[in-house]
């Protein structure tokens, strides 16, 4: 099977490097069977590097040998596990089982609707667990920050710098104001609008 990884450079021969960033799968080396979410992350860091290249690069991944041969964390949706899973390697307590690949959805805008059913699901409790919050607010920031250099056109350090000096991100780190449930569009939408206004304007229920 083929799959895809976006940059700024072409990635020849693949390699584990250490970092302290929190990522969905922990440290590691992503790939996606999606060439178009490919091209997407190739954009994404082209912006955040203030960058003028995109590379998508190619590899042959084989599965079956993989399996055989690999121990192998697979997650067939966005499922509790998988929340479970994130949220360990987002906060960085890690996870019990050592495992080479894990293969499953990589969160998108659209996580923070999955952890709102989860929360929902798991207890009648108006607050979320703080271990979630903790690890669910980076992936919000990041797809916020995204957005920011893009419609900016500035680098990622400006973008979270402007984020966090924002009433938006304010609201948003408090778990109680429950603005973590809106949408990324949304949240960007309030950021844009507080920009222009000089003020943060929540919507009215």
């Amino acid at each position: 099977m083929k799959v895809y990884h976006g940059s700024t450079v072409v990635v020849d021969s693949p390699e584990i490097m250490q970092s302290e960033r929190l990522l969905d799968f922990g440290m590691g080396f992503y790939t996606t069977t999606n060439l178009e979410q490919a091209t997407r992350w190739a954009l994404k860091v082209s912006a955040r590097r203030n960058a003028n290249e995109k590379f998508i690069s190619v590899y042959e991944f084989n599965d079956e040998h993989a399996r055989q041969e690999l121990t192998i964390i697979q997650f067939e949706s966005a499922n509790e596990d998988w929340l479970d899973f994130i949220c360990a390697c987002r906060s960085g307590r890690g996870v019990q089982t050592e495992y080479d690949i894990v293969i499953g959805p990589v969160a998108d805008d659209n996580v923070y609707a999955t952890v709102q059913f989860y929360e929902l699901e798991k207890s009648e409790a108006t607050l979320m667990d703080d271990k979630k919050f903790d690890a669910l607010l980076p992936i919000m920031i990041a797809a916020l920050t995204d957005k920011i250099c893009n419609a900016y056109h500035i680098d990622e350090d400006n973008a979270i710098e402007r984020l966090y000096s924002s009433q938006l991100y304010a609201y948003l780190e408090d778990e109680k104001t429950k603005v973590w449930q809106y949408s990324i569009e949304k949240l960007f939408d309030l950021y844009r609008v507080e920009t222009a206004a000089g003020k943060l304007i929540l919507p009215e229920y």
